[in-house]
């Protein structure tokens, strides 16, 4: 029987403020598979408006990896730290 902690589980980052979308490419560069929900928003400027895209949820992603990667997560610019329950690795289903 293998060790379950061998397959692949999404877990939650936390990043830098305002740093989602740099994260995200410096992993998908490494090779990881990462998810970031993106809210589009109208923003109103004194001379205009545009829509800009925001992160669904400020200074987080998601990375689909395995658990003894962890480390090339941390490694990486902008990342802070990956969210834990106590000692353990949070996992998202």
């Amino acid at each position: 029987m293998e060790n379950k902690d061998n397959f692949q589980k999404w877990i939650a980052v936390y990043t830098k403020p305002r740093h989602e979308k740099i994260v995200e490419n410096e992993l998908r560069n490494k090779g990881f598979e990462v998810y970031l929900p993106i809210l589009k928003e109208k923003r109103k400027w004194s001379d205009r408006k545009k829509w800009i895209d925001l992160p669904l949820f400020k200074s987080y992603i998601f990375v689909l990896t395995d658990i003894k990667n962890t480390l090339f997560i941390m490694q990486t610019i902008g990342v802070v730290r990956i969210v834990k329950f106590g000692e353990q690795i949070a996992i998202i289903k």
